[in-house]
């Protein structure tokens, strides 16, 4: 990312914000509607995203590569 652009945690939440459609922009909205804290903390809001929709069997996901 620029971070000339980007030089904030609002600003980079945004950037992805505005990138997602479907299901992750379904998960999305309602942190806008609400105003929730993670839209101010970059760090957060990906931790949160991955949680919801990061593999969920990264162990084995990690074994089938080798």
């Amino acid at each position: 990312m620029d971070p000339l652009r980007y030089p904030n945690n609002a600003s980079r939440v945004g950037l992805v914000g505005i990138l997602l459609s479907g299901t992750t922009l379904t998960w999305f909205t309602p942190l806008l509607e609400k105003e929730s804290p993670l839209l101010n903390n970059f760090e957060e809001f990906i931790s949160e995203f991955k949680a919801c929709f990061g593999d969920t069997d990264s162990i084995r996901m990690t074994i089938n590569k080798i």
